[in-house]
């Protein structure tokens, strides 16, 4: 962590963090988010409660949760390993079928029951298994069913922020940002290693407004 970091004490504490993605497992046992706040979690796939911390379950969330708030004696992997997390869980890996974008609404809407202050989605969608419903003409961030309702729920939640991933698409036919990283009013995120230029997977992100 940088000398600047360090001397702005931040901690996250107070805070309210809501994850949503595809599991969560050994998120109790991982040296770097074993003690995290954990105040509640939901399984929206299968409705889940015995092994949501599972080993045996996806652990991208958990890898996600480090990032934020991850912490194992003086090594940090995120800032605020002093908040209060709430995990939400709406992916199925072994499947992209549309009913994904639905439990993620119902994910959203989960987490603002909870008083959330930041939600991080690190899921995103272009076409599923079982109808495809969008094209990249549909990025407009009106068209796609979940960046309408969370576009709807920042309106009425304007301290809220949302951070979405952009996708992993830049290297495939789609080559663009998946939705609902369409939105406008939610921070994007991606990463490249290459000076002015992008990762192999990174996606190219176009701007429509």
């Amino acid at each position: 962590m940088s000398h600047f970091l360090d001397s702005l004490s931040l901690t996250g504490k107070g805070v309210k963090i809501g994850v949503i993605d595809a599991g969560f497992g050994g998120i109790d046992s991982n040296d770097f988010t074993k003690n995290l706040k954990v105040q509640d979690y939901k399984d929206f796939v299968d409705n889940d409660t015995t092994d949501f911390f599972d080993d045996t379950e996806h652990d991208h969330g958990t890898v996600v949760t480090s990032s934020i708030g991850g912490k194992k004696g003086n090594y940090v992997h995120g800032l605020a390993f002093n908040a209060e997390f709430f995990l939400a869980k709406t992916e199925d890996v072994s499947s992209e079928l549309s009913d994904e974008e639905k439990r993620l609404i119902d994910a959203v809407d989960w987490l603002i029951s909870k008083h959330v202050d930041v939600i991080n989605i690190s899921i995103a969608y272009t076409k599923f298994d079982d109808v495809d419903y969008y094209t990249r003409k549909d990025l407009d961030g009106k068209t796609a069913l979940s960046s309408k309702h969370i576009d709807s729920v920042l309106q009425a939640n304007p301290e809220l922020i949302i951070t979405v991933s952009a996708g992993n698409k830049g290297n495939k036919e789609w080559s663009n940002i998946m939705v609902p990283g369409d939105l406008r009013s939610q921070t994007g995120l991606d990463f490249t290693t290459v000076p002015n230029g992008y990762l192999r997977h990174c996606t190219q992100i176009d701007f429509f407004f």
